[in-house]
């Protein structure tokens, strides 16, 4: 099959014809600009897109055919937008804040792309726990987070370490005290 065919094949809806050919409006169009144009309009699971939309079990995905990418959300939060690159090609653009009507779409991802989006999730679950406890960490007053590092009887147990040493030690001289001085008897 030749380049030809394939591109009458591709355009099934005569919009444009083979190579060199005029469209129906009059003016001509190559097949490589085409192809061009082509490149152009793609994003993940485009062939489920409808002028730029795919609706899937009541959730909207936006198809960004510039970044190659499908959107879910607020976009212009940039903070608050996960991107996630997909291993079957592309990215997903998620708004955290509808990660839960992700979840209802998550039988449209390939299994390689939703293990991808889950793993996304729970890295930014686990960065975001981070983030809040430094956070609390830095609210608190010195002498509180001073007090929560020190335990309650740290300076027992250092003074209890400490006498028990001075007695193994006074143990042992007494031992050897009372060894030397039981030999030098019976030696007498």
């Amino acid at each position: 099959m030749g380049i030809t065919a394939l591109a009458f094949d591709h355009c099934s809806n005569n919009t444009y014809s083979v190579v060199g050919k005029e469209n129906v409006d009059g003016t001509s169009k190559s097949f490589g600009s085409y192809l061009s144009d082509a490149g152009k309009q793609k994003c993940p699971y485009g062939i489920l897109a409808k002028d730029g939309v795919i609706s899937y079990n009541g959730v909207n995905f936006m198809c960004d055919y510039n970044q190659n990418a499908i959107t879910l959300g607020n976009m212009y939060e940039k903070e608050k937008v996960l991107k996630i690159s997909l291993p079957s090609g592309g990215s997903l653009h998620v708004n955290v804040d509808n990660i839960d009507e992700l979840a209802k779409a998550a039988d449209m991802f390939t299994p390689e792309d939703l293990n991808a989006i889950m793993r996304a999730i729970h890295e930014y679950n686990h960065c975001t726990r981070k983030r809040y406890e430094i956070e609390e960490e830095k609210s608190k007053p010195i002498e509180e987070t001073a007090e929560e590092s020190e335990t309650p009887d740290a300076e027992k147990e250092s003074e209890i370490e400490k006498n028990s040493l001075i007695e193994q030690i006074n143990s042992y001289k007494t031992e050897r005290y009372n060894k030397l001085f039981n030999d030098d008897l019976l030696k007498m």
